[in-house]
């Protein structure tokens, strides 16, 4: 399909609609940082070599915090001199023009959206952020355990200060009863219900008034966004911009979307035009 094609779609939502986005790894790909489950994704313990799928886990964190933490620490230091890009920032000439007309839901947790300058309401990171940590311990007010917050990650003391024994500086860890931070990030084996600030339920309320749902980057590998796709099919119209026509581009297709073949720093930004 034509992107003329899917601006013919979206004008009216424009206009007056609500606009629900989405977006995955590969709208961040584009500014330079490296797909989780590429060759970055893999770490050495030891003599084992593990995967993305082992080592975003809570039971490799219980059973290896310090290696845990190491390999954010790497993944970090390949996302801090990144800046966003095009596509990033056509999401933020939205929300300025659409206001509360405009919900952004990120499967990536670099925090690029929130760099660029969408705002905290109207952007749900619902797999966290690498810019927060939170107790090992915390957990949503029903299930007990220390207080859901959040802090921020001190990156520049992790990133310039070397050994083990940065790990048991009072700075990693939880003020109220001792233990471990840990990422702020939705792990492998964990649901989104082991932290309120994942907001899956704030972004499925959002969906169910939207008009129109936007997809950019987005391989179809995880649940949510095949949830969301099937939530919509055949109510709202959908959008989905890729550089590739694969799998997941198909199934939004055989919901009658409208496919945008190419990158989303090149076709955000013209599809989002006002």
């Amino acid at each position: 399909m034509s992107l003329e094609a899917a601006r013919t779609s979206l004008q009216p939502v424009l206009e007056r609609g609500r606009l629900f986005c989405l977006t995955g790894a590969g709208v961040s790909a584009e500014s330079g940082i490296p797909t989780f489950r590429g060759s970055e994704g893999f770490w050495m313990v030891g003599s084992r070599n593990y995967v993305p799928e082992e080592l975003a886990t809570w039971a490799f964190f219980q059973d290896h915090p310090v290696d845990s933490w190491d390999w954010y620490r790497h993944r970090f230091s390949a996302c801090r001199d990144v800046t966003p890009n095009p596509g990033h920032l056509a999401f933020v000439q939205a929300e300025q023009k659409l206001g509360t007309r405009f919900f952004l839901v990120t499967q990536n947790v670099d925090d690029l959206h929130r760099r660029a300058g969408n705002s905290e309401a109207q952007t749900a990171e619902v797999h966290g952020s690498i810019r927060w940590m939170r107790c090992m311990n915390a957990a949503p007010e029903a299930f007990g355990g220390c207080p859901d917050e959040l802090a921020e990650i001190p990156w520049d003391f992790l990133l310039s200060t070397s050994g083990t024994d940065v790990f048991e500086d009072a700075r990693m860890r939880c003020g109220r009863c001792g233990a471990w931070m840990r990422p702020h990030v939705l792990w492998f084996d964990e649901y989104y219900q082991s932290s309120r600030h994942y907001r899956l339920e704030d972004a499925l309320d959002r969906l169910e008034d939207a008009d129109l749902l936007l997809i950019a980057g987005c391989s179809g590998t995880l649940f949510l966004a095949n949830h969301l796709v099937e939530q919509v099919s055949g109510r709202i119209p959908m959008i989905i911009i890729d550089p590739e026509r694969h799998e997941f581009v198909e199934k939004v297709l055989r919901a009658d979307g409208v496919f945008v073949q190419g990158p989303g720093s090149v076709a955000l930004p013209e599809l989002l035009a006002f």
